[in-house]
């Protein structure tokens, strides 16, 4: 009987000094990966007041007769005051109207309102369509729901038949009126 008691004894010492080896280890394997994923999660997020930049940005969108129109740009800033303005760098594009005619359009700088579809062109402001008519401005105002545009800083345009130089201007109903404002000089060749 001592023999199997002793068997019994020693068997349990090895047994349960195992099982308090096992424990020790898992218990710094835990404080380790404990501190290991506190550390792994444990960061600041850091928000600035910076402007975001989109670099080569491109909107597209339909106007309400669902003709599609394009605007890019080398750069565009969000607003930080309004979360559908951007600014924009080098911005260009084209408006396509009832009859599948373009209108492109292009400046130095300008401004995207992309929840009211509209821009701001200033700048060295150039629109020309394929059949040559061409003009320049400062500044225009493009609403691309019905492609109408506008300004009121002098204009000059040309086209084969003549140049005209104004105040200002407003070209509607898909580019088939433009009306000129103020001031105006016609040249007929």
């Amino acid at each position: 009987m001592s023999l199997d008691y002793s068997f019994y004894i020693n068997s349990l010492k090895k047994i349960l000094f195992f099982v308090s080896f096992i424990l020790l280890i898992s218990m710094f394997l835990n404080k380790a990966v404990q501190k290991f994923s506190h550390e792994e999660l444990n960061f600041d997020i850091v928000t600035t007041n910076e402007e975001q930049v989109v670099i080569s940005p491109r909107f597209i969108g339909l106007d309400k007769n669902k003709k599609p129109f394009t605007i890019r740009a080398e750069k565009a800033k969000k607003d930080l005051n309004n979360e559908n303005l951007y600014k924009l760098e080098m911005p260009s594009g084209e408006i396509i109207n009832n009859d599948g005619e373009k209108l492109f359009l292009k400046s130095e700088l300008g401004n995207f309102d992309q929840k009211n579809q509209q821009i701001f062109l200033y700048e060295n402001v150039l629109l020309n369509n394929l059949d040559g008519l061409s003009f320049k401005t400062q500044a225009a105002n493009i609403d691309l729901n019905t492609n109408n545009i506008y300004g009121d800083m002098e204009i000059i345009g040309k086209n084969n038949k003549g140049n005209i130089k104004s105040k200002g201007f407003s070209i509607t109903e898909e580019g088939n009126k433009i009306i000129f404002t103020g001031i105006t000089k016609l040249l007929i060749k």
